[in-house]
């Protein structure tokens, strides 16, 4: 029988502590918690909402661990950066932005 979870911490990303040194765009990032962090950030999603796009793309991470990744800089592969990518571009198409979060790829990093 598995134990039961707590609830994952609620993370609003309509009112964020960001630091004053971080990019306004996640393009301009340097990694994969960067990047998803400005980029949810930006998107006024809640972290339940993200959560379950991310799933639905294909994500494998529980709500508490993408939340870590946003906000702690916990690593995560390159399969799961790229399908909160994906849940978060799709939002920002969705209400007519292009695709603002960059794919794993695109931060030069080294796929796993």
């Amino acid at each position: 029988m598995s134990e039961k979870q707590p609830p994952p911490a609620q993370y609003n990303s309509a009112d964020p502590a960001a630091p004053d040194d971080q990019p306004e765009h996640p393009g301009d990032a340097v990694d994969s918690a960067q990047a998803l962090h400005i980029g949810f950030l930006r998107s006024g999603m809640s972290t339940s909402e993200l959560w379950a796009n991310y799933v639905s793309m294909g994500g494998h991470l529980t709500e508490q661990q993408l939340l870590d990744a946003m906000r702690d800089g916990h690593e995560i592969g390159s399969h799961d950066h790229d399908m909160a990518a994906q849940a978060l571009n799709e939002h920002f198409i969705d209400v007519g932005l292009d695709h603002l979060v960059p794919y794993y790829y695109q931060l030069g990093q080294k796929r796993d």
